[in-house]
């Protein structure tokens, strides 16, 4: 049986990345002997999401570490267990774990792969986050994008041959889809998830929020996640006196039981790789109102059909879709209806067999 290695600099943290890797491993271990490898721990907890039983887990450094720390305590550490656990394959999941690995399969038979979980244009990744992006075009076995123009981007950027990258959608858990519920027509409330990342646009949803939500005082809008701009964010809504209609309900572990209760799905963010949050709002048959952002809206939303994409930035924009969604019934029960055409490809079913194919082919 072949080994695999997945490699994430934190385990503890809640996020899609750390989703979606729990998502993988529990489902690659009926085929292949998977190992999962933390490398630091922020929250000096377990990690966030559960791992089946025979996923085989290792925790390098028991706190956090800044990038110096890191570099030179993790990497030793990690090349070792490459060679010990004979890893045939290791991916990095995510950009800025690409320096530690490539840096770690040196000297060694690892075949290694780096998955863009976010995407090439994303000006938030720091000279860090570019400097391994160029690293995984310069050394890596093979790159692996979230979407079709992310991959069409690398390509282009570094002039990469075809077997060089691939893409491979995030998948739904099945689970959400076994467990669904109706969509809720007489719901008035409207559902953002996401870490309080500067990426996120948490700071300009209560822009949107303020030109919406006034004029319509028996709908909410709830936000689930925490992060650094957490405090940020929620002074603001103060500042706006949206408190009882803009509310932040914090970091809740599992989230299957929460989207059914909503009217619709919103995204403000400046950047994405493939983003979960509306991979399970489509699950759930949500309309979705998000910003066009680079990458990943475009290819899961049909603007007009099953939600709206707005540019990114247009306030005016994303209320006003907001605004027909929250007045017309018909649309919501249209977009709801729709929402499941397209979801085929986002299966567990074929992502992970699409996986399959990219690991045989390194």
């Amino acid at each position: 049986m072949k080994s695999i290695c997945l490699v994430k600099d934190d385990l503890s943290i809640f996020g899609g990345r750390e989703k979606i890797l729990s998502v993988m491993a529990n489902a690659l271990c009926k085929d292949y002997c998977v190992h999962v490898v933390g490398l630091w721990n922020s929250l000096q907890t377990p990690p966030y999401f559960p791992f089946d039983e025979r996923v085989r887990c290792f925790q390098i450094l028991d706190h956090n570490a800044r990038v110096r720390e890191a570099l030179t305590k993790t990497i030793s550490p990690l090349h070792r267990y490459l060679k010990e656990q004979k890893i045939d394959v290791a991916l990095s999941v995510g950009v800025n774990t690409n320096a530690y690995l490539l840096a770690a399969a040196v000297g060694t038979k690892v075949k290694t792969v780096c998955c863009e979980h976010s995407n090439l244009q994303n000006s938030y990744y720091g000279w860090f986050g570019h400097l391994n992006q160029w690293l995984s075009a310069r050394f890596a076995d093979k790159i692996v994008t979230l979407t079709k123009q992310d991959q069409a981007a690398y390509r282009k950027k570094f002039h990469l041959g075809e077997e060089r990258v691939d893409y491979n959608y995030n998948c739904i858990d099945p689970a959400w889809l076994k467990g669904k519920k109706p969509y809720d027509m007489a719901s008035k409330k409207l559902l953002s998830v996401g870490r309080f990342d500067p990426v996120k646009g948490y700071p300009l949803l209560v822009d949107v929020a303020k030109r919406v939500l006034p004029d319509h005082p028996d709908w909410q809008w709830h936000i689930y996640g925490d992060g650094e701009e957490f405090s940020t964010v929620q002074e603001k809504i103060r500042d706006q006196g949206l408190e009882k209609q803009l509310i932040l309900k914090g970091s809740v572990k599992s989230m299957e039981e929460i989207y059914s209760q909503y009217a619709a799905a919103v995204l403000t963010s400046y950047h994405e790789g493939l983003p979960m949050v509306l991979l399970e709002a489509k699950a759930n048959s949500l309309p979705i109102v998000s910003f066009d952002c680079a990458t990943g809206p475009r290819e899961i939303v049909r603007d007009g059909v099953d939600g709206y994409l707005v540019p990114v930035g247009d306030v005016e924009g994303m209320a006003e879709r907001i605004e027909r969604l929250v007045e017309d019934e018909e649309l919501r029960r249209s977009f709801s209806e729709n929402s499941l055409q397209n979801i085929a490809p986002f299966s567990q079913e074929v992502v992970i067999e699409k996986w399959k194919d990219i690991l045989e082919s390194v």
